[in-house]
């Protein structure tokens, strides 16, 4: 693989030029009536925490796990999906997948997007964990691989999936370090399970 990457939220009004719209949705449920608040940077609508859905918009069962296969991993730092999991069988770039409806997975594109907005990615990193005012608190929920059957980097890294494929076999993914200001852009294969965060249509 490239590298790995992960990500945490939070919901606070915005300032500046990111200030939130009056009117606009503060949270948003999932189909197992998880809710989850809401932000808005410059142009665009986040979820301000990682996906913990269990089920497709069909009701159907997800292969989503909990670090450590702790429920209270789940509840904290969201879950770990795989590429094909999140996509649910879609392969286009900003596909429902498993978001609520009127969401989307974001594409490379709109990660980059977000990172623009936030300063440029030597910077954003930073504002995403610790800017209080921006709400976007990352969770550092770590990664899974199910081949090995190996959890790692709890509270040290936070990867983020795109809808962005790079081969049939891998996608590009958004990572930070608890430790460095910065988001990392890689390509990882698509049997790894990290965090997902939905962005509006």
């Amino acid at each position: 693989m490239s590298r790995t990457i992960f990500i945490s939220l939070m919901m606070i009004p915005l300032i500046g030029g990111l200030m939130k719209e009056a009117g606009a949705q503060d949270s948003i449920t999932d189909i197992d009536d998880n809710t989850y608040p809401v932000i808005t940077i410059g142009s665009q609508v986040w979820m301000a925490a990682n996906l913990r859905a269990t089920h497709d918009a069909e009701g159907r069962p997800l292969n989503g796990y909990c670090f450590q296969n702790s429920e209270d991993n789940c509840l904290k730092y969201g879950m770990l999906y795989s590429w094909d999991c999140m996509m649910n069988g879609d392969s286009k770039e900003k596909t429902r997948g498993i978001c609520p409806q009127g969401w989307h997975i974001p594409s490379d594109q709109e990660w980059e997007t977000l990172c623009t907005v936030l300063g440029g990615a030597d910077h954003a990193g930073k504002r995403m964990r610790e800017d209080s005012s921006l709400a976007f608190f990352v969770q550092y929920a770590g990664n899974y691989f199910p081949k090995h059957k190996i959890f790692s980097y709890l509270d040290e890294q936070a990867y983020y999936w795109t809808s962005s494929m790079y081969t049939g076999q891998s996608a590009w993914i958004r990572n930070m370090s608890l430790k460095s200001t910065n988001v990392n852009r890689t390509t990882v294969r698509k049997d790894y399970c990290f965090s997902v965060r939905c962005t509006k249509d």
